[in-house]
């Protein structure tokens, strides 16, 4: 179940999607405040960064360089992290990631980058409506 940050802090869950026989990839990314709001603006200073792939998160901890089929995003990934002021990044099961989960589903079959800023699909609705149900319960 995804869980608030405390404080000024952003949580920011991410997931990604492939469809390995058409080579189409999807990247689902969003970032809620300590109310389960969407950011405000975009230029949050401290972060959790959650995702579902403890592959993906222990090479955005690691310093050396990642060589394998998403090593750009890696690097790329770590270059955004290295501008903040704080970045806690955690592992969460897919539980607690279901509605970046679900943007990385619809990522797959976009040929252009779709970005949602105070807005989402309407088809993740009722996964955003369960994450602030189940927030009420903590």
């Amino acid at each position: 179940m995804w869980r608030p940050p405390e404080g000024d802090v952003f949580k920011v869950n991410f997931d990604g999607a492939l469809r390995v026989g058409d080579k189409m990839g999807g990247i689902g990314v969003i970032v809620r405040n300590s109310m389960g709001k969407f950011a405000m603006t975009m230029g949050f200073r401290k972060i959790v960064l959650e995702g579902d792939s403890i592959g993906v998160l222990k090479q955005l901890s690691l310093r050396e360089q990642d060589l394998s089929a998403i090593g750009m995003v890696v690097k790329e990934g770590k270059v955004l992290l290295s501008h903040l002021d704080s970045c806690n990044i955690v592992h969460v099961l897919r539980d607690g990631n279901k509605v970046a989960h679900a943007l990385a589903q619809i990522g797959v079959g976009q040929l252009h980058d779709v970005v949602w800023v105070e807005d989402y699909p309407p088809s993740i609705h009722d996964i955003i409506s369960d994450d602030h149900v189940n927030q009420a319960f903590i």
